[in-house]
C-alpha cells in the first residue's frame, strides 16, 4: 500500500516537473532512493508522457480508424425498385416536415391555414397527443397506429421517441410527390405568413453573394449579426475557430447556374437562434440578426458551415442528405447531418447557401447543462471530422455510393454507430422504392 501511495504522489510530482520542463532532470539530479519507483512507475504505464498529458490537458479526438465494417453492402439503389401501389391521400410539391410531441404549435397552424398549395406532415410520437385538433384540408398528422401501417424499411430500424423519426416523414413527403421540402421545427413562428411559397421556396427570385474564403469553416452568424467585437456562432460550428479572424470577400451572384446549383438554403431564425449551450449558458438571449443584411450567402466549397433541422430547404437534387443518423443524439444528428450532406453535395457540383430569417423560434423548454452533455461531440469531435472530410475522397461517383460509403467510414472512426450503417443503407433503399432519382 505504501509502495502505491508513493507512486501516486511520484505521479503528481512528475506532472509538476514535467509542466515546468525538469522531468528529464528528475532522475539525474535528485539524490534520493526514487529512480526505481520512477522505473516502476514508467514500466507499468501508470504515469507515461501520454498520461501525464492527458493528465494536465485532456486528449483530442482524432479520426483515426478504431474499428471496422465487415458486412459487405450491395448498392443500395440497385436492390429497390419503384414502387407499382397508387399513392393515396395529399399530394403537393412542396411540403413542410414537423416531428412534435405536442399539440399544433403555431407555426403548425400557420402552415395549415395558409391557402397556398403547400402540403404539411406532422410526424408523432408515442408522446405526442392522439387527437390533432387543426385544419386537416392539406396536413397529414402521422400517428403512431398510421406510423405502424407504413412499409419502409427504415421504420424497422428507427427508435420511438426519438427525433430520427422525422425521416419518416421526409419519406412521406417524397411518396407524396414533393419537390421541395421544409424541414421545420415546432417551436418557430413564421415572422410574415404572407406569400410563404415565395420566401421560403422561391430560390430564384433571392439575392446572393458568394462568400469567398480559404478558411476551412465561415461563420455566417457573425456576418449576419455585423455587430463588430461581438461573437456568436451556430451549434456545431468548432469551438477552436469562434475567435479566429475572419477572412472574408462577398461576390455578387449574377449567374443563373449558381442558383441552380443550390440544393439546401438554412433559414437564420430570430430571437433565440440556433446556438449551443457554451453560449446560451454564458451570453444573453434574445438575439435577432442585422436586419439590413438582406442578401442570401453561398458558401465556397471546403468551407463548411453547420445547419440545423430547424428552418432549412431542401431542393429535390439533395433529398438523399436529409437523413437525420440515430445513434447520436438530436442536439448532434442534424449538425452531423449537415457535415455529411455538404462534403457530398460538393462532390455533386451543389452549394449551400444561408438566407436571413423568416421564422422566430420560440424555443421551448431545455436544461442547459443537459444541452451541454448532449452537445458534448460537437465540442470535442467537430474539428477533426471537418479536416478528415475536406480530404476524403470517396472511391465510389454515384451519389447513393458516396453517401454510404462516409457512413461506413464515420463508423469505422467512431462518429457514427453501427445502426446508422444500416440505416443510411435502408434510407438509399426506401427513396429508390417512393420514386426518388438520384441525379
Amino acid at each position: 500500500m505504501q509502495t502505491y501511495t508513493v507512486v501516486i504522489l511520484l505521479c503528481v510530482l512528475s506532472v509538476s516537473l514535467y509542466v515546468s520542463g525538469f522531468l528529464g532532470s528528475l532522475e539525474t539530479k535528485v539524490s534520493l532512493q526514487i529512480p526505481s519507483y520512477l522505473s516502476m512507475v514508467r514500466e507499468r504505464s501508470i504515469c507515461s508522457t501520454t498520461a501525464l498529458l492527458d493528465a494536465v490537458t485532456g486528449s483530442l479526438f482524432t479520426m483515426d480508424k478504431k474499428r471496422s465494417y465487415t458486412t459487405k453492402l450491395s448498392a443500395s439503389s440497385d436492390e429497390a425498385h419503384p414502387r407499382k401501389k397508387a399513392v393515396t391521400g395529399l399530394k403537393c410539391d412542396k411540403w413542410a416536415v414537423i416531428t412534435s410531441v405536442n399539440a399544433p404549435t403555431v407555426v403548425v397552424k400557420q402552415l395549415a391555414e395558409s391557402k397556398e398549395g403547400l402540403c404539411l406532415v406532422v410526424v408523432a410520437d408515442k408522446k405526442s397527443p392522439v387527437e390533432y385538433e387543426v385544419d386537416r384540408s392539406h396536413l397529414v398528422y402521422l400517428t403512431v397506429e398510421e406510423q405502424e401501417k407504413l412499409t419502409y424499411r427504415i421504420m424497422k430500424l428507427v427508435p420511438w421517441n426519438h427525433f430520427a423519426r422525422k425521416n419518416i416523414g421526409f419519406l412521406y413527403a417524397i411518396e407524396h410527390g414533393a419537390k421541395q421540402i421544409f424541414d421545420l421545427d415546432d417551436d418557430n413562428e413564421l415572422i410574415s405568413v404572407k406569400d410563404i411559397l415565395g420566401q421560403v421556396f422561391d430560390t430564384k427570385k433571392k439575392a446572393y453573394d458568394v462568400v469567398k474564403t480559404e478558411q476551412y469553416v465561415t461563420n455566417p452568424y457573425m456576418i449576419y449579426l455585423n455587430r463588430p467585437g461581438e461573437y456568436i456562432w451556430p451549434r456545431g460550428y468548432p469551438l477552436e475557430a469562434i475567435k479566429t479572424p475572419h477572412d472574408y470577400k462577398f461576390v455578387a451572384v449574377n449567374s443563373t447556374s449558381t442558383i441552380e446549383s443550390i440544393g439546401v438554403i438554412q433559414y437564420l431564425q430570430d430571437i433565440n437562434p440556433d446556438l449551443d449551450a457554451i453560449y446560451r449558458i454564458t451570453n444573453t438571449i434574445p438575439t435577432t440578426f442585422d436586419k439590413n443584411m438582406k442578401k442570401c450567402l453561398i458558401l465556397s466549397k471546403k468551407s463548411f458551415s453547420p445547419w440545423n433541422a430547424q428552418s432549412t430547404l431542401f431542393n429535390s437534387d439533395t433529398f438523399w442528405g436529409m437523413l437525420l443518423p440515430m445513434t447520436v443524439h438530436g442536439r448532434v444528428s442534424d449538425i452531423w447531418r449537415s457535415y455529411f450532406t455538404q462534403k457530398v453535395m460538393w462532390e455533386q457540383g451543389k452549394v449551400i447557401s444561408f438566407c436571413p430569417s423568416i421564422v422566430n423560434h420560440i424555443r421551448n423548454q431545455h436544461r442547459l447543462i443537459k444541452d451541454f452533455d448532449a452537445e458534448m461531440p460537437l465540442y470535442t469531435q467537430t474539428e477533426a471530422l471537418l479536416h478528415f472530410l475536406n480530404e476524403w475522397t470517396p472511391t465510389r461517383r454515384d451519389t447513393a455510393g458516396m453517401l454510404e460509403e462516409l457512413y461506413v467510414e464515420m463508423y469505422e472512426r467512431g462518429i457514427v454507430e453501427k445502426k446508422d450503417v444500416e440505416f443510411v443503407h435502408a434510407w438509399l433503399q426506401d427513396l429508390v422504392s417512393v420514386g426518388y432519382r438520384f441525379k
